[in-house]
């Protein structure tokens, strides 16, 4: 099986275990997929940010929904950049909020969407209200 050394941990690893984007850059390293959770966890936000939580949804994945977040001003900017690799343009924006800290906050939305629902990076197997009332909770109850 052909491995890959992580840049970071200097560790062989197994294909599945990078990015897949990661393996098919030119760049001259790359960095395991636990590298990268490791450093979202060490990375502090001193510097809160404004900007938009939001979740979006497609038919083609019933019962999946992603909860991501924005900072330009209108989330219709950042649902343009999936519509492109949609023949179909059928992902859709069922709930957006400005909130403050929108990193911070976003990282709290999935650490409790995680424990209810099956996670694939920043889509979920939760219900589409859920995922919008977790939002709610976290943009009134963290600041």
């Amino acid at each position: 099986m052909e491995t890959k050394t992580c840049t970071k941990c200097k560790v062989a690893k197994v294909k599945k275990e990078f990015s897949v984007s990661d393996l098919s850059n030119s760049l001259p390293f790359i960095v395991c997929k636990e590298c990268k959770r490791q450093k979202r966890k060490e990375t502090n936000y001193t510097q809160p940010t404004n900007g938009l939580l939001y979740v979006i949804v497609n038919k083609a994945w019933p019962g999946w929904c992603k909860v991501g977040l924005t900072t330009k001003t209108d989330v219709e900017q950042r649902l343009l950049s999936y519509q492109i690799g949609s023949p179909f343009r059928d992902y859709e924006c069922v709930f957006s909020v400005h909130v403050s800290d929108v990193y911070n906050k976003e990282y709290k939305v999935h650490k409790l969407l995680e424990e209810v629902g099956t996670r694939n990076m920043e889509w979920f197997l939760v219900d589409v209200d859920l995922a919008v009332e977790t939002i709610k909770y976290v943009k009134e109850n963290f600041s």
